[in-house]
């Protein structure tokens, strides 16, 4: 297993950059030898949505998911009821008059969408949650949920409420820089069925 400040660094990477697949992998591994199967699952269930349907990874992944569930004592359809108790948040982004008119078109190949989660009313630090949009097309619509934690433990629906916000990077760095724009922020119950609606309205300094 990973020692503390190991696994420590891990998280720390993934928070700066939510698509560092080895990362994801490895705390999962990392879990799983700690005979903590449930949090080896989140892992690898988010390492299958950066991988996508046509990787050759996956169903090795996908074993490994399928182990950690029945040394759990669970079935697939546990576990996807469990997997859906909470539907998450629904996620409109889209451009503002100044963004769409300062912005290149199309967008450069290395352009990402970040849309982050953080507790209601946190303005900085880690994010609870991140899903990431690479080359995005505006406008467009997104759920973020549990699957998109940064720690499984520390799971969005636990929150009493949320502030979910949106920043374009043109390079495609996790971290804020000249030249991306964002949105402001919003905040909302975690409970809520309201979809939220974001506009990119401002560059960052």
């Amino acid at each position: 297993t990973l020692g503390d400040d190991s696994r420590d660094l891990l998280q720390a990477a993934l928070a700066q950059d939510p698509g560092l697949q080895k990362g994801v992998w490895l705390l999962g591994i990392d879990a799983a030898q700690r005979g903590d199967d449930a949090t080896a699952v989140e892992y690898w269930q988010r390492l299958l949505e950066l991988l996508g349907p046509d990787s050759e990874v996956a169903p090795a992944v996908r074993e490994q998911i399928s182990l950690a569930r029945t040394r759990l004592g669970e079935t697939a359809e546990a576990a996807s009821v469990e997997a859906s108790a909470w539907a998450g948040i629904e996620v409109t982004v889209g451009l503002s008059d100044t963004a769409a008119a300062a912005l290149p078109a199309p967008l450069p190949d290395a352009a990402v969408l970040f849309v982050i989660a953080r507790s209601e009313g946190q303005l900085a630090g880690p994010p609870l949650g991140v899903v990431r949009v690479d080359q995005p097309r505006f406008p467009l619509e997104l759920t973020i949920d549990d699957d998109n934690a940064m720690i499984p433990q520390r799971r969005l629906s636990d929150q009493p409420g949320l502030r979910i916000v949106a920043r374009l990077s043109l390079s495609g760095q996790p971290g804020a820089s000249a030249g991306d724009w964002e949105s402001e922020a919003v905040d909302l119950a975690t409970d809520s069925p309201e979809m939220v609606t974001l506009s990119l309205i401002r560059p960052v300094d």
